[in-house]
């Protein structure tokens, strides 16, 4: 790859990522997009980490808060990556975890 290349798709990658609200970085592996997540309660956030950390035996490291939605009747709803899986913790209005549960679609052996 020609320096010319390296520096038109580095550009147009920043540029992208400006436009998108993204940021970006080059890292050691090649360019990285990064998605900004809403923001989350720390006090919710951490309450549902734990709850998800002891439900799938996984370091809390692992685990991100991404965004929350309203669930009705002062519940809570906080969206999760768990190492590679998607999960819904859903918080009562006093902060105690209801449930934690895994939304990742069932993959197939194809």
């Amino acid at each position: 790859m020609s320096i010319r290349s390296f520096l038109f798709i580095t550009s147009a990658a920043s540029l992208l990522a400006g436009c998108a609200g993204g940021s970006y970085s080059a890292g050691s592996s090649g360019p990285q997009f990064i998605i900004p997540s809403s923001y989350v309660d720390p006090d919710m956030a951490n309450a549902c980490i734990a709850a998800s950390a002891s439900k799938y035996y996984l370091p809390a490291r692992v685990i991100k808060a991404m965004n929350t939605r309203a669930a009705g009747d002062g519940l809570t709803q906080v969206i999760m990556k768990v190492d590679l899986r998607d999960a819904v913790c859903t918080v009562d209005a006093s902060g105690n975890v209801r449930s934690v549960v895994d939304t990742t679609p069932p993959r197939t052996a194809d």
